[in-house]
């Protein structure tokens, strides 16, 4: 595997003053990788910089081996055609139906036929066993449904790289599964990348190669997910923060 997203020290703050101090990482291409901890500790904020959606202070970030400040502006509203967010609240276009939230991004980014973008965002929501989408706008839709349809719109854009802020927002207990099953199925069958943040430790232990405890705007332990559960007595204060269910 070769890196698709370094991070070199890095240091940003964002407007809710939640911040990285020299945060390094590397994400190699097809790994997943999960940041855990709670919003409160910033992290959140790498996904937020892999795309620009957040300016970095200092250090330097790498994607696909080029540093993120050489893009051009209308390369970067391409690449994030190639590595959506979603974030922990999903984003849609509120005056339009939620059938074209779905279509939207396929039609403009991809150059498939209307039969095979239909056959995409069919599979995808099978992943989450959700029905027929009706024409309702998407205030009509309940949180949890709203949550799962933006996972599978992005799932559909088949991208290189997915970035996942708090996927379990809003989901039931019972949908977790169904989310980590269709997040196997995305790095298997596309071999798409994963870089998530959670507090959800089942589903990271279910679904990433590599966990790093955040905790302020650093990484404080790092490794497979039983080798962080065995650190967990180091960092009591943080653990007691998050969701250590099995899925």
């Amino acid at each position: 595997m070769s890196p698709i997203l370094q991070f070199n020290k890095v240091c940003a703050q964002n407007s809710e003053t939640k911040a990285l101090h020299k945060f390094s990482l590397q994400v190699d291409a097809g790994q997943c990788i999960a940041l855990l901890g709670t919003q409160e500790t910033g992290s959140a904020l790498p996904l937020y910089l892999s795309n620009k959606m957040t300016l970095a202070d200092s250090g330097e970030i790498k994607l696909f081996d080029k540093n993120i400040n050489e893009y051009a502006i209308h390369e970067i509203f391409q690449l994030r055609a190639q590595m959506p967010l979603i974030q922990g609240e999903p984003v849609f276009l509120n005056n339009i139906p939620m059938r074209n939230n779905l279509l939207l991004p396929l039609l403009y980014h991809t150059n498939l036929e209307m039969n095979e973008i239909e056959e995409r965002l069919t599979q995808a929501n099978q992943l989450f066993d959700i029905g027929e989408i009706t024409n309702q706008l998407p205030a009509l839709f309940d949180r949890t449904k709203q949550k799962k349809l933006a996972i599978a719109r992005a799932i559909a854009m088949q991208p290189k790289i997915l970035l996942l802020e708090q996927p379990t927002w809003n989901l039931r207990t019972a949908d977790r599964p169904l989310l980590a099953k269709a997040l196997k199925h995305l790095r298997h069958e596309h071999q798409t990348t994963l870089f998530l943040t959670t507090n959800d430790f089942g589903l990271a232990s279910e679904v990433a190669d590599v966990i790093c405890l955040f905790d302020h705007g650093q990484i404080v332990e790092q490794g497979g997910p039983e080798e962080v559960k065995k650190a967990q007595t180091k960092h009591p204060k943080i653990w007691g923060t998050l969701e250590i269910q099995a899925l």
